[in-house]
């Protein structure tokens, strides 16, 4: 239980993990997307779609054909589609395959924002974590690195605590 403030000009967006079973059965991939940012940004959004493997015809297969793993990929893209410069991600690599991790994994390594990622898949979060945030009983702890990072010093804690 705790309060939170955002930021001055702080614009969320957030990624659940039934994000996927939200999109609209009747539109098409390309249709989603410019739902959020709108059809004047088309040639961007056909790119930011080709980053999660969605190339020429695909763009117009409706939600309701796409397979678990395209429509998770969808609703990524759908998410970063949005003017936000806070991403928050809940498991985002849940029903993903190695390529569409990949995928994702490059689209926030070009993100300019920030992102807080909920997930234990370490090896897709390590190259992007900076911080880790350890949440415990008694308070909140902010720790400097990656996961990598994270669990060394908690063995070098150990050690000395031992």
């Amino acid at each position: 239980v705790g309060n939170r403030k955002l930021g001055h000009k702080v614009s969320i967006s957030h990624f659940a993990q039934d994000h996927a079973e939200k999109l609209n059965p009747n539109m098409n991939v390309l249709e989603t997307i410019e739902e959020v940012a709108g059809s004047d940004a088309a040639g961007n959004l056909r790119s930011l779609l080709g980053c999660f493997l969605f190339r020429g015809d695909d763009v117009f297969k409706k939600v309701s054909e796409l397979s678990g793993r395209e429509r998770n990929r969808l609703a990524l893209a759908k998410m970063l589609a949005r003017s936000a410069n806070f991403l928050i991600l809940d498991e985002p690599t849940n029903h993903l395959d190695m390529r569409s991790q990949d995928a994702l994994q490059n689209a926030l390594q070009e993100y300019t924002g920030a992102y807080l990622i909920v997930s234990h898949n370490r090896a897709f979060v390590d190259p992007l974590a900076t911080k880790v945030l350890e949440i415990r009983k008694d308070g909140l702890s902010l720790f400097p690195g990656n996961v990598s990072d994270y669990l060394r010093h908690l063995e070098v804690v150990e050690a000395v605590a031992s």
